[in-house]
């Protein structure tokens, strides 16, 4: 199974990340080894398929997670695609999550998925990365973590406290909000700071 999640919003894409592993290693009933990590900017087609074909010895069926970021800055993205693309069916025996956290959706008029450059620069991608896009956005599991809208932002953080069993009025709520921004990495170092 290949998942795919993508946009700039690190934080909740980051606890999507770690309830996957953890519902990965309470349903196989394994530990972390048969969870790896992998960046494609530092690693080639063989690295990959060493990770994909290894098996841990305390793996349930020899089955494994692999979680790729970088995929699109990789140098070796058309091996990278080529090899996906033909091997379908040998990659449903394991959990593979693409995460590309300079993928995201354009705002705008017209919705484009752009990517993000060192400089926080918006462009376009180039053929090659668009096929490999439409290839990822045709898997069964798909995720865009998008920024939050200011609303977004405020629900988000009186939900957290929610789930902390307790409340936060809203001038206390704005304040928390202008201080940490849209941030959510910060606003919720500040909100653990607070409770």
């Amino acid at each position: 199974m290949i998942i795919f999640l993508y946009g700039d919003d690190t934080f909740r894409a980051h606890h999507k990340i770690k309830e996957l592993k953890r519902s990965f290693t309470e349903k196989l009933k394994t530990g972390e080894d048969s969870i790896s990590f992998i960046d494609a900017t530092e690693a080639d087609i063989n690295k990959i398929k060493e990770k994909i074909n290894s098996s841990s010895l305390f793996s349930s069926g020899h089955k494994r997670m692999i979680i790729i970021e970088n995929s699109f800055l990789s140098p070796s993205l058309d091996e990278i695609f080529n090899y996906f693309n033909e091997n379908k069916e040998s990659h449903k025996e394991n959990t593979i999550i693409f995460w590309e956290k300079k993928i995201k959706t354009k705002k705008g008029r017209i919705k484009k998925i752009v990517m993000v450059d060192s400089s926080g620069k918006e462009i376009f991608l180039t053929k090659k990365k668009e096929k490999w896009l439409e290839y990822l956005k045709e898997q069964e599991y798909v995720q865009e973590f998008a920024s939050l809208s200011n609303f977004d932002i405020s629900r988000w953080t009186k939900e957290r406290f929610e789930n902390l069993e307790l409340l936060i009025n809203n001038d206390a709520l704005q304040l928390l909000i202008s201080i940490a921004g849209n941030n959510l990495w910060q606003l919720d170092r500040e909100i653990n700071k607070l409770v």
